[in-house]
């Protein structure tokens, strides 16, 4: 990850990371330009998912199939059969 100083547009270095909360930290960053030298608080966030983890997937899978009616279920194998 790059970050420029806000100031002087320079490379930044993080110097330590805090993560506040699952899904957003804070980086606490010092200019590289010794004239500049600013230091600050960058923050990220997450946004959103793209592509669902295969974990989760697989997980909401199962979830829905022990919920299911029992007719629904061998309905479900005998279409799997057929691939």
């Amino acid at each position: 990850m790059r970050i420029t100083c806000n100031v002087c547009s320079s490379k930044s270095i993080i110097q330590s990371t805090k993560d506040a909360m699952p899904g957003y930290a804070k980086f606490y960053c010092i200019c590289t330009n010794p004239m500049c030298s600013h230091s600050f608080v960058a923050s990220w966030s997450y946004q959103k998912t793209l592509n669902p983890s295969l974990q989760q997937t697989n997980d909401l899978l199962i979830d829905m199939v022990q919920r299911m009616e029992p007719t629904q279920k061998q309905k479900l194998i005998k279409q799997l059969s057929l691939i």
